[in-house]
């Protein structure tokens, strides 16, 4: 324990020697790895190409779990095996998943994936730094990390998967690059106090207004953010929406067009939220299974 101490005091990455008397309880054998360096264990993904990925952590396991430190970890851009330098590629599905004592990691320039919940639950990640090499972020990969309130998406970026950033609810703007394709409102599921979803200019798919993110020519509604405070009025312009306002802190919705655009419904119950629709359309949205659940109000 000591030992450990005075590695975090005197370091900001944790040493592999911290780690190095680790139960093996909720983490593989060593030996299914090919490299182990600073509590990061690594499998080679292709000898030919000579790449490698991260595949677990021995965070995980319940000696560091249970040692009340918390780690500032770095992955790596090379690591030596047998010799051999590899390019670390990509951080594998689960990897940090539910590391409670994982307060910041660094990824470095060259990894271009970070898969399925890789970062899921990390109750005290606060600190993110993504390097402008990555292209992929999977489902789920930041699913729940309460305390991280912003995230720097690289313009490297191109996917960003199912429920990425769902329950984030530090997470307060976020803004997309140009390559990023567009995506479903499940990104942003529970981000209780994100107020703007901004949109590069160059982005062929998607675009924002007001801190709203819509499709490119704007018939679409993917997200308004739950923090959003303000009063939202849909144009007749638009016609489907994907968003379902379900814990949303809007003051009220105002609909311009006298034909209820098509919502995605998920019964998730009555909302609270006020809707205002024309005087004569009233009757049209109260029978519309998706806008049925609003609090109907004629203007």
């Amino acid at each position: 324990m000591l030992k450990l101490i005075a590695l975090f005091l005197s370091a900001f990455f944790v040493a592999s020697s911290a780690f190095a008397e680790d139960s093996e309880e909720e983490v593989q054998a060593e030996e299914y790895f090919d490299y182990v360096e600073n509590g990061l264990c690594f499998a080679i993904e292709s000898k030919y190409y000579k790449t490698a990925v991260v595949k677990n952590t021995r965070l995980k396991s319940k000696r560091v779990k249970n040692d009340g430190i918390m780690y500032q970890l770095s992955v790596p851009a090379y690591v030596y095996i047998d010799s051999v330098k590899y390019k670390v590629t990509e951080i594998g599905d689960n990897v940090f998943r539910k590391c409670k004592n994982l307060e910041s990691i660094e990824i470095a320039k060259g990894i271009t994936r970070i898969n399925a919940a890789a970062f899921a639950y990390c109750d005290n990640l606060r600190s993110v730094i993504l390097p402008d090499s990555l292209e992929w972020i999977g489902e789920q990969a930041f699913m729940g990390d309460s305390l991280l309130e912003r995230i720097a998406l690289p313009n490297s970026l191109k996917f960003l998967g199912y429920e990425a950033f769902n329950g984030c609810s530090k997470l307060d703007t976020v803004a997309i690059p140009a390559l990023v394709g567009e995506f479903g409102p499940s990104v942003f599921v529970g981000c209780s106090n994100l107020k703007a979803v901004l949109v590069d200019s160059a982005n062929a798919e998607m675009c924002s207004a007001d801190g709203r993110l819509y499709t490119k020519d704007m018939s679409t509604l993917i997200c308004c953010p739950d923090g959003d405070t303000t009063a939202f009025v849909i144009p007749q312009t638009l016609t489907k929406i994907r968003w379902q306002f379900t814990e949303s802190k809007l003051n009220c919705v105002r609909c311009m067009s006298s034909v209820p655009p098509m919502g995605d419904f998920k019964d998730s119950g009555k909302l609270k939220l006020p809707l205002f629709v024309p005087r004569r359309s009233v009757m049209a949205y109260k029978q519309d299974i998706y806008w049925s659940r609003f609090d109907i109000h004629p203007y």
